[in-house]
């Protein structure tokens, strides 16, 4: 083999051995930057507290849920939550859900934070047909006080108490 073949074989195996390299050192510095995060994953997992066992809501949590029902919710789902309440005659083109089937549609399981972000509003997509039902997250902020955490946290309380409620009314 001449002896300018043999250089150029030389420094084109030189290059691959630094591409190689390099691709080495990538691959290991990924691997560390997966591990980091992994790691931080964990810590952050292990500094979440452990939610304490589930409690079933009191009965007068329940009653104040079937009170705020009974207000704001009744006039078009009715007070069985069957979906035929009063004002379905009167504003035109809603159509309730039967609030009474909601376990039985969803397996048997009754999906108490999909049912609670229905009621909240906040959380879906306005141009989703959800101009039906009013924003009960907003609606329940109190005045003069909405949106800060003590506001917040009692809007919640009280849509809780309607999801409470509303469980109670599950049919087969």
């Amino acid at each position: 083999m001449p002896m300018g073949m043999r250089r150029f074989k030389s420094i084109a195996y030189f290059r691959g051995s630094r591409i190689a390299g390099f691709a080495i050192a990538l691959l290991v510095a990924n691997f560390m930057v997966l591990l980091s995060r992994a790691s931080a994953q964990e810590e952050y997992y292990l500094a979440t507290p452990t939610p304490g066992p589930w409690q079933s809501p009191s009965a007068e949590t329940i009653a104040q849920g079937r009170a705020d029902f009974n207000k704001h919710c009744a006039p078009c789902h009715s007070e069985n939550a069957k979906g035929n309440g009063p004002e379905v005659k009167v504003i035109p083109g809603i159509k309730p859900k039967d609030l009474t089937r909601i376990a039985a549609q969803n397996g048997g399981v009754f999906p108490y934070q999909e049912v609670e972000d229905t009621i909240d509003g906040r959380k879906t997509i306005p141009g989703h047909q959800r101009f039906d039902m009013p924003f009960w997250g907003v609606n329940f902020q109190q005045p003069g006080q909405e949106f800060t955490t003590s506001s917040e946290a009692k809007a919640k309380t009280r849509i809780d108490a309607i999801v409470y409620y509303i469980a109670t009314l599950q049919q087969p």
